[in-house]
């Protein structure tokens, strides 16, 4: 439509010399009908790409918050794994702290059976002694 104005005002513009008096305000009205469906033209095009780019917007921003849930989730899954391992470690401490207190105790005992050991050693040899020397004596 707009071409088709565009050609008629070329036209009006040519016969405008022969009838300048009656043909002015037609093409005045023309031009401005013209300029009129070009800016509505514009006008329409341009909503149409302001419509394209917030639908654009609209999917960048549900594609972030997609990657925003999905790196959530996985901080979650961090964050309970390093809680998990703050725990077995701490277990692992305690395990560990057993284990010494025991292999502590288990060496005190092992020292206390040595020591009573030579103790009965040291006993049974001077209770042989003194049968030796009693035997001696009686001989």
């Amino acid at each position: 439509a707009i071409k088709e104005l565009g050609i008629i005002i070329r036209a009006v513009s040519r016969l405008e010399a022969a009838f300048p008096e009656s043909l002015a305000v037609q093409r005045r009205d023309l031009l401005d009908q013209l300029h009129r469906n070009e800016l509505r033209a514009v006008t329409h095009e341009n909503k149409h790409r302001i419509r394209i780019q917030e639908k654009e917007a609209q999917e960048m921003a549900r594609a972030a918050k997609l990657r925003i849930t999905v790196a959530e989730d996985q901080r979650k899954a961090v964050e309970d794994r390093l809680a998990r391992t703050a725990a077995e470690l701490r277990a692992a401490e305690v395990a560990r702290c057993e284990a010494q207190r025991r292999a502590d105790q288990f060496e005190r005992r092992c020292d206390d059976v040595e020591r009573i050991r030579q103790h009965e050693r040291a006993a049974a040899r001077a209770d042989l002694e003194r049968k030796a020397e009693e035997h001696r004596a009686e001989v």
